[in-house]
């Protein structure tokens, strides 16, 4: 896929048959039976190539979590465009946004030791494209300002340029975010990422390398002295929601690097699975491209002859 190309991941519905811009509240309840309410609706800040594989990926704002460890925070989905998660999960094409992180097991989602719930949430998202918004960065930074960012509720933020990221740091509160690619960063990704690894020898190299780390651990393993264990997680007793916490902020908070034990549905594969070996190992692609770039040179794409989400058409086609 050639950067040049772009990708629209759904029919748009007419535009004066709606608000002309999605508008931002907070719940008037801080918690209801739905959870937390930020965002009206879905916004699609960032489409284009993975900076991971290459291959066409979108980041989904969206305002709703029912997960209450997380608190109030806008979530910041980082989707392929082609395939819905479940679909991209099967066939392996999740490496355009998870790249070789050794919590997607096999490949083909067997062995899949993340926590993320991909068959929920970021499947939920992926249906409810159609009738998403769309804004800038820049725009949806202005419409989120002061509020808390989740960067990469699901997926790696690594697979998206930093100048989509760049204007959201600047007008929140704060954020969470974690990388499993830090190895291959740019030294401005340490900024506000934590390193995802998940051995000592690991976090050492990372530290060495200017990051914050991130642990996992296995429930038997031990906590260091340079660690703290998440506030937010089941062996802390829940002592506090991530938007109240500062911790995972990368090298812009002074702290030291968190831990926590594995934990999801998947947690037992966490240590007994790596993906599949692949000649061809995720790459950066550097693509410094605005949203507004993209926009303007969309058009009818054919999409890459691969199965295909039903909620996945390009521009321009019926």
């Amino acid at each position: 896929m050639s950067a040049e190309q772009t990708w629209c991941a759904w029919p748009r519905e007419s535009e004066t048959s709606r608000p002309a811009r999605t508008r931002a509240h907070a719940s008037s309840k801080p918690w209801d039976a739905r959870g937390i309410t930020l965002l009206k609706r879905n916004v699609v800040i960032y489409e284009g190539p993975s900076q991971l594989t290459g291959d066409p990926i979108l980041v989904v704002a969206s305002g709703k979590t029912s997960n209450r460890k997380i608190g109030a925070m806008v979530q910041l989905w980082i989707l392929t465009a082609a395939l819905s998660p479940l679909e991209a999960v099967k066939v392996g094409a999740d490496r355009a946004i998870c790249g070789d992180c050794t919590l997607r097991g096999d490949g083909t989602g067997q062995q899949r030791a993340c926590y993320v719930e991909w068959w929920r949430a970021p499947e939920n998202i992926h249906q409810a494209l159609p009738k998403a918004d769309r804004l800038e960065p820049d725009a949806f930074a202005r419409l989120t300002r002061g509020m808390q960012l989740r960067i990469g509720a699901y997926g790696d933020p690594m697979a998206v340029p930093l100048d989509v990221w760049r204007p959201l740091l600047k007008t929140a509160a704060g954020w969470t975010g974690y990388t499993h690619h830090w190895r291959r960063a740019e030294a401005e990704y340490a900024t506000f990422l934590m390193a995802s690894v998940d051995s000592p020898a690991e976090q050492d190299e990372a530290a060495a390398l200017g990051w914050r780390t991130f642990r996992v651990r296995a429930p038997s393993a031990d906590v260091r002295p340079n660690e703290v264990i998440c506030p937010a997680s089941e062996e802390a007793g829940h002592v506090a929601v991530c938007a109240e916490c500062s911790l995972c902020r990368g090298t812009a908070r002074s702290a030291k690097h968190g831990v926590i034990v594995a934990h999801g549905q998947r947690a037992k594969w966490f240590g007994t699975a790596r993906p599949t070996a692949d000649p061809q190992r995720p790459r950066l692609v550097k693509h410094e491209v605005s949203v507004s770039s993209l926009n303007a040179r969309r058009s009818a794409v054919q999409p890459a002859p691969l199965l295909r989400s039903k909620h996945y058409q390009p521009r321009g086609t019926a």
